[in-house]
């Protein structure tokens, strides 16, 4: 990053664009190595979350309290893709697993547009939690094992502490939409509570 003594007058905030390698690729036949491609992409995808918020799939706008953390996140995502790929190499893959990712700087224009896109995709992500959280609960209806309604309680763990990250986000960035937050942690919070219950009978 750039230390703010050094920007150029019109930047005030930073993009991360990122295009990286995933498992879903022509030249990947053996699902062992489309696994471990997809594991990296989503350890770099979370990284990348955990920077700022998203205002499309992958471009994340970044927050001031984070910048510091994008240069050894830039440089960490572009080591495991490395790393993955020498090992493939090793196993007789020919293949290249480049990972594209750019630091912009903004204008503060451009900062507000794209903190507009972000209010939108979060509230994108909202209706979507809405549908899964529904779906979960009457899933808990036909999931009787023990090890089944486990491994949902803890997709809706991980669940809520994706949106426990974004509320921290929305308060750093000082977006329009934080107080939606808490509505949806609390439906989150409503389902994990029957899925203990039922965990609890089923054990």
């Amino acid at each position: 990053m750039t230390p703010p003594e050094k920007r150029a007058a019109y930047e005030v905030s930073f993009l991360v664009v990122y295009d990286i390698p995933s498992g879903n690729r022509v030249d990947l036949e053996n699902p062992e190595h489309v696994h471990r491609v997809e594991t990296v992409r989503s350890k770099a995808t979370q990284l990348f979350h955990k920077l700022g918020v998203q205002t499309t799939e992958s471009v994340i706008l970044i927050s001031p309290e984070r910048e510091n953390r994008v240069d050894e996140t830039v440089e960490l995502v572009k080591k495991w893709y490395g790393d993955l790929e020498r090992a493939l190499h090793k196993e007789g893959l020919d293949i290249e697993l480049e990972a594209i990712i750019e630091v912009l700087g903004l204008s503060s224009r451009q900062t507000e547009a794209y903190k507009k896109l972000a209010v939108n995709f979060i509230e994108k992500k909202a209706a979507d939690s809405g549908r899964y959280c529904e779906r979960v609960f009457n899933g808990l209806e036909e999931n009787r094992s023990a090890k089944s309604i486990l491994k949902i309680l803890k997709n809706l763990e991980k669940h809520r502490r994706s949106w426990a990250e974004i509320q921290k986000l929305c308060c750093e960035m000082k977006l329009s939409n934080d107080w939606n937050i808490p509505k949806i942690l609390a439906g989150i919070d409503d389902v994990i509570e029957v899925a203990r219950k039922r965990l609890a009978k089923a054990e």
